[in-house]
């Protein structure tokens, strides 16, 4: 089956047309994978939301930087252990999300080399097939049945 652009009837004059896909917004975005990931892992994997990006008054955010906020700092963690160490190894994935057609700031950026740097895997998802994909990639997830598709 080809892929075609969305349509829908038209109710009135009963033709088909054109429809705009909705695009999903960062937040429904991370929701939606945490939400699938929670479902779908394995067990023995951990993830974390990092609150770092909200709207904050000056003495609240002098205090989290104090504490240790990087600027830049990605979305969501996941931790597990290594599938290929013997000494029990983490192996840490930093995920950033964005909307469709987003873009990374410099701090995030930044932050992406110091991570990778130390061994972490990052990755910028900007819609929810590829970010399942890669958690089927990595292993993390349990792959999603073809329940129903046809192709």
């Amino acid at each position: 089956m080809a892929n075609r652009a969305p349509a829908q009837r038209d109710l009135i004059t009963k033709r088909w047309r054109a429809v705009k896909s909705v695009e999903m917004t960062e937040l429904q975005l991370h929701i939606a994978f945490v939400n699938y990931y929670q479902r779908m892992k394995f067990p023995g994997s951990v993830g974390q939301h990092n609150a770092n990006g909200e709207l904050r008054n000056k003495r609240t955010a002098a205090k989290l930087k104090a504490m240790g906020v990087l600027p830049g700092a990605d979305d969501y963690t996941i931790i597990r252990r290594a599938p290929w160490s013997l000494d029990c190894l983490p192996e840490v994935f930093k995920i950033e999300f964005k909307r469709k057609g987003g873009k990374q700031s410099p701090d995030q950026k930044q932050y992406q080399n110091d991570v990778t740097a130390a061994g972490c895997i990052y990755v910028v998802i900007d819609d929810l097939d590829d970010g399942i994909a890669f958690l089927e990639k990595h292993r993390i997830t349990r792959p999603r049945q073809a329940v129903g598709r046809v192709e």
